[in-house]
């Protein structure tokens, strides 16, 4: 029971993680058309946009399924009860700490604390 608490906040906190990625403008992007767009100038015939879009309008509504993979695999000590809660614990944990190492340059650094949650889940819950 002890691990328990700590396994359900990493869920949570991944399964938020996961929804903010997913709708929150993280990218930033501009535009420019015209005779001499790379110069910047900026006159008649030339068009320039700046703005941010979130995860979801960049990447398409696909990209909700890759997000739901952390959330799945953070969920894998919650569902699971009595001597093998430990193990999934720590399978839930290298998986995490897997994704947040491949995905380190992009959105792997923001499931760390999810990681971090997992890990002290693992270490409370019993051996028995």
């Amino acid at each position: 029971m002890r691990g328990r608490r700590w396994f359900l906040a990493a869920l949570v906190l991944t399964a938020v993680v996961s929804a903010a990625l997913l709708v929150l403008p993280l990218y930033a992007y501009e535009t420019a058309t015209g005779p001499a767009a790379s110069s910047g100038e900026v006159g008649a015939g030339y068009s320039y946009e700046r703005g941010h879009r979130s995860l979801l309008a960049v990447e398409g509504p696909g990209v909700a399924f890759l997000l739901a993979v952390p959330v799945l695999v953070s969920g894998l000590p919650v569902l699971v009860r009595g001597r093998r809660q430990r193990l999934a614990g720590w399978v839930s944990t290298a998986l995490l700490s897997v994704g947040v190492l491949v995905g380190i340059a992009s959105i792997g650094l923001f499931y760390l604390p999810g990681v971090l949650l997992s890990a002290i889940g693992t270490a409370l819950s019993r051996t028995e």
